[in-house]
């Protein structure tokens, strides 16, 4: 709205309701519900008196809801459209006509629930999907079990999508009903109201409450979950997802916690998620089915994985094949969104890290109202039909259709070394930025992590873990974790660094040994274990060693450091060689004296390096700057433009190279 226009105390109330029951997670899953308010407004333009209807936006999330994630209608125009509905099959034109009957500047557009709020009569609406309300409502018992809890309080409606159909449906309810406080929807959730927001949340937690008690009091919690050793997540994870990004490059979400275990170890798991999913709002993020995978540790694991991949793959394009006409969208792929393995876990891929762990949420959800339901009476949830006209509901495709473009590296997973100070720091945020899930190692733990907490902050996916990259098994351990983390790894940029400058009769074997040990044989060890994974996965990959201009740039008072560079950067042509039959590229970038932010040019090594030149340690950026070509500072930020536009595909065709970011050495030219 204008910010000469002020918002309505009822609308600043659903905004606080909104926030309150989408953050309990008992109540809803990240970005499904639906909440609403009809307000009597005095018109900006002519003064005259407005029904509007303030309704959350498509695709919103209630938890973090604010009065810009509103749509707002004017809702004696929504009201009128029930005039020109013809039946089922004019949903889609109706919903159209919608956005001519939005009201004040642009927002987001209107929910696929925006009739059945409009139509009802009440101050306030709900629309929720606790866990206790759809276990009710994916019963075989559900319209029993609600007449024996609620009375005429609340009502069963059977299943029907959203739309004008159930709006009128609800509506010509209520009207017969006055006293009614909610629906039921069959294979769907829950519908409350009131006529305050207070009086709303209230009737929608009472309900819920209720719900929960009774599905507590009859359903048992399942026994210790059974974990298995073998395989390891880390081994599994990259070969799921290979095979669960054959449409596209996907981002995984790991859970092994006990309820997942749990709900796997009982003996009619698999014949329950093979009945289908719970409700809508699952259906759309974690498809149909799940991929059900029991190994038998006698036999290969790749040739089991792909094995049951392809299977699933025929059986969701006979399903889509099944139902399809021939005004429906085309097929979206047919890869599992959703991998259980008995014994070891959960598995959710999704576009990028925070959708794969919102489909995660989902799908726990959906375990414990299939394990509940069922010990109610029956799981019962929606029919093959019902859920491939939800999916490829072509006002479902529209939704899909509004989402922005991708970032350059969505779907990517990338571990950065070095990651908490400098170059290192720069090129995970840069990363993060570009849509990457990033591992921020160091040695620095609590800068690592707090690298990570930036990327997060920002909407992007970050995780911090403690790296020493001279140590083996610090290098296996934070592979291992990465992949595990977040399923396999795409980018790999080794900036970890060690100060040095001795000249050789001052260089003992000990320094010596330390230089090469970060600089040689740190970026061996994790080019080899990522390279491993990498292969695994068969998606290809990057990696990018931060090397040096004194890599090719002769000087006094610097064997141990320069011959540590130079070894790093032929093996950055070595790995180039060899890794390029699997698709990975591996390049290089030589920075020069970026001094502002580095954790190299600090204490005694700064010191050093300004008394060699003659300066003081505040002027040695300028001095620096002052050597090249172009007269300028080389900050982080420009090194990092530099691994962005190696990884992000500008350079498909480039290995082996490396690239100089040093303001213009003559010196350090390639040759």
């Amino acid at each position: 709205m204008p910010d000469d226009v002020s918002i309505p105390a009822e609308v600043l109330a659903l905004v606080a309701r909104s926030n309150s029951l989408g953050r309990d997670r008992r109540i809803t899953n990240y970005g499904g519900g639906n909440t609403s308010c009809k307000v009597e407004v005095e018109d900006p333009v002519t003064g005259e008196s407005r029904h509007l209807l303030w309704i959350k936006g498509s695709g919103g999330d209630l938890g973090s809801l604010t009065v810009d994630g509103l749509a707002v209608l004017d809702l004696d125009r929504v009201r009128a459209l029930r005039r020109r509905y013809r039946g089922p099959e004019d949903e889609a034109r109706l919903m159209g006509l919608l956005a001519y009957c939005r009201y004040g500047p642009a927002g987001p557009s209107p929910s696929l629930d925006t009739a059945f709020h409009a139509l009802l009569p009440a101050a306030h609406v709900d629309h929720t999907h606790a866990t206790a309300i759809v276990t009710l409502a994916t019963c075989a018992r559900g319209p029993e079990l609600v007449r024996e809890l609620f009375g005429d309080r609340v009502a069963w409606v059977d299943w029907r999508r959203p739309g004008f159909a159930l709006a009128v449906e609800l509506l010509e309810l209520v009207e017969g009903r006055p006293k009614l406080e909610g629906v039921v929807l069959a294979g769907h959730g829950l519908v409350s109201w009131g006529d305050t927001s207070e009086a709303c949340e209230a009737t929608t937690r009472s309900i819920i409450d209720a719900a929960a008690d009774l599905v507590a009091a009859r359903t048992t919690a399942p026994p210790a979950p059974r974990r298995t050793s073998t395989p390891r997540p880390a081994a599994l994870a990259p070969h799921l997802r290979r095979v669960c990004s054959t449409d596209r490059r996907s981002v995984a979400a790991f859970v092994d916690a006990p309820e997942v275990l749990g709900f796997l170890d009982n003996p009619t798991a698999r014949e329950l998620v093979d009945r289908g999913t719970s409700c809508p709002d699952h259906l759309l993020r974690t498809r149909d089915r799940p991929l059900f995978l029991d190994l038998d540790a006698d036999r290969d694991l790749r040739v089991q994985i792909d094995e049951a991949h392809r299977a699933y793959r025929d059986r969701y394009r006979a399903y889509y094949e099944r139902h399809a006409d021939a005004d429906s969208p085309p097929m979206r792929g047919a890869d599992p969104r959703v991998v259980l393995v008995p014994g070891v876990g959960m598995w959710t891929f999704g576009a990028d890290a925070r959708d794969a762990a919102i489909t995660a949420e989902y799908y726990r959800q959906a375990m414990e109202i299939m394990q509940a339901a069922e010990g109610l009476g029956g799981y019962r949830p929606l029919s093959d039909r019902e859920r491939f006209d939800i999916e490829y509901w072509d006002l479902e495709a529209a939704k899909l259709d509004r989402r922005p473009p991708p970032p350059a590296l969505q779907g990517v997973v990338a571990l950065v070394t070095g990651a908490a100070s400098g170059i290192g720091r720069a090129v995970a945020l840069a990363l993060g930025a570009a849509g990457a899930a990033v591992v921020a190692a160091d040695l620095d733990r609590p800068g690592a992590d707090a690298v990570a907490d930036e990327i997060e902050s920002g909407g992007g996916a970050g995780t911090g873990i403690a790296l020493d990259v001279a140590d083996e098994d610090s290098v296996i351990a934070a592979v291992e974790a990465t992949v595990e983390r977040y399923g396999g790894i795409d980018v790999l940029v080794n900036s970890a660094g060690v100060a040095s400058g001795e000249p050789l009769l001052d260089t003992t074997a000990e320094g010596w040994n330390e230089v090469a040990a970060v600089f040689g044989r740190g970026t061996f060890l994790l080019s080899r274990e990522v390279a491993r994974a990498m292969i695994t996965q068969g998606c290809g990959g990057d990696i990018v060693h931060i090397v040096s201009k004194n890599a090719v740039v002769a000087g006094p008072g610097n064997v141990a450091y320069a011959a540590a560079k130079a070894a790093q950067l032929h093996q950055v042509r070595l790995l180039a060689a060899e890794l390029g039959a699997h698709g990975i590229r591996v390049n290089a970038v030589n920075p020069d004296a970026v001094v502002r932010g580095s954790g190299l040019f600090r204490g005694e090594w700064a010191e050093a390096r300004a008394d060699a030149h003659g300066v003081s340690v505040e002027d040695l950026p300028s001095f620096y700057a002052s050597r090249t070509l172009l007269g300028e500072e080389v900050l982080p930020e420009h090194v990092a433009a530099a691994v962005l536009a190696l990884v992000d595909g500008t350079f498909p065709r480039t290995t082996g190279a490396y690239l100089p970011v040093d303001g213009g050495l003559p010196a350090a030219f390639p040759r």
